[in-house]
């Protein structure tokens, strides 16, 4: 997979095949919508990267390479294949996260930022730092082969 960034004198998305970490910290390049060129940095790039979900965890994944490819969770650490298609093919199962840890951190934290507000502040806080505490995040898969 490679990268892109957005055309500096016309905004089109000008799409690389090439992975980030292969550009110096400051090329040039020309649009193919408006043939202008200008200086990017290597920050300004923006990796490709492909969203999945755990079959096992249902928590969200993703990866910067061209599939197929075998992978873990890093939620749960399960084996994944993923497939030329796209498709995904549970090969091991993992252990699925403790996800109360997330949710008592946060309804501590809401709970904590709403009683500076008073008692009905520490309800409102405490539950919603309990809905956002309990919220995963996409993660990068491990990836389990050889680059």
């Amino acid at each position: 997979m490679g990268c892109y960034t957005r055309c500096k004198s016309c905004n089109a998305n000008l799409y690389i095949s090439q992975q980030k970490e292969t550009f110096p910290l400051s090329f040039y390049l020309t649009c193919n919508i408006c043939f202008r060129q200008n200086t990017y940095l290597n920050h300004e790039l923006t990796e490709e990267r492909h969203d999945y979900q755990c079959s096992f965890c249902k928590n969200q994944f993703f990866i910067k390479r061209s599939p197929p490819l075998s992978v873990s969770c890093p939620h749960c650490r399960s084996n994944i294949y993923i497939n030329y298609d796209g498709t995904i093919t549970l090969i091991l199962q993992g252990t699925l996260p403790d996800k109360s840890k997330g949710t008592v951190g946060g309804l501590l934290g809401g709970a904590a930022v709403g009683a500076i507000f008073g008692p009905e502040g520490a309800i409102i806080g405490g539950i919603l730092g309990a809905l956002l505490g309990s919220q995963s995040t996409s993660k990068e898969a491990i990836y389990n082969d050889a680059v």
